[in-house]
């Protein structure tokens, strides 16, 4: 596969085929970490996105989503790409349709991990023109979500805390015994007291036993 590099983000104002946003500077750290984007090219967010470019930037995303979300990318975005058009069309344009298409698969995982609540367009089908050709731009927009932020550099990622109402890694809000942060690195809900399990090790379910091992003499 040719793998395309999308340039770095300008400051715009894109207001194209039912796809108004504004792209920022400030792009997810992810980009750069998987060498999604090439900070020394020239940027270029109006040129024309070919098919190429969106297949490097969704299995990019999914690696992100496979790393840093819980339940990792699911089964539908795996599917879908394991199965993309073959190699020979690369450099065949990309459609506004197919752009939305291919990232809804990933906000509908963002969304039922409660890292959003929509997706980054507007549901008015009214305005759409899903048969327009796609800019480089948009697909940098759809696909700008950050699963590692940490403001307030507490451990816990930002989207958590939001999801959850919680910024305190100290703080037990269920009252179970577990702080926050230990509810994040095992997979528990801060706000439900965690329940042990009837049988096995007696353990939450994002909870591992440990086994204490007496060093040899």
């Amino acid at each position: 596969m040719i793998k395309y590099k999308a340039r770095s983000i300008i400051i715009c104002l894109l207001i194209v085929a039912g796809l108004a946003f504004a792209v920022r500077a400030d792009y997810p750290q992810w980009w750069q970490a998987r060498g999604v984007i090439d900070q020394a090219a020239t940027t270029n967010d109006y040129a024309p996105a070919v098919m190429g470019q969106l297949k490097w930037m969704a299995s990019n995303a999914q690696d992100e989503l496979e790393a840093n979300l819980e339940g990792g990318a699911g089964t539908a975005i795996p599917s879908v790409l394991g199965t993309w058009l073959p190699d020979g069309v690369d450099h065949a344009p990309v459609l506004i349709g197919q752009a939305k298409y291919i990232s809804s698969l990933f906000y509908d995982r963002l969304i039922a991990e409660g890292v959003f609540t929509q997706y980054p367009w507007s549901a008015d089908i009214g305005d759409d023109m899903d048969f327009a050709p796609a800019n480089i731009g948009q697909i940098k927009y759809l696909f700008n979500f950050n699963l590692t932020g940490d403001l307030d550099s507490d451990g816990i990622p930002d989207w958590w805390e939001t999801r959850h109402g919680v910024d305190d890694p100290l703080a037990d809000p269920d009252g179970d015994g577990l702080d926050n942060e230990t509810e994040f690195l095992v997979g528990e809900n801060p706000n439900v007291a965690y329940q042990p399990e009837a049988s096995g090790t007696g353990q939450g379910e994002g909870l591992v036993e440990l086994t204490v091992l007496t060093p040899m003499e």
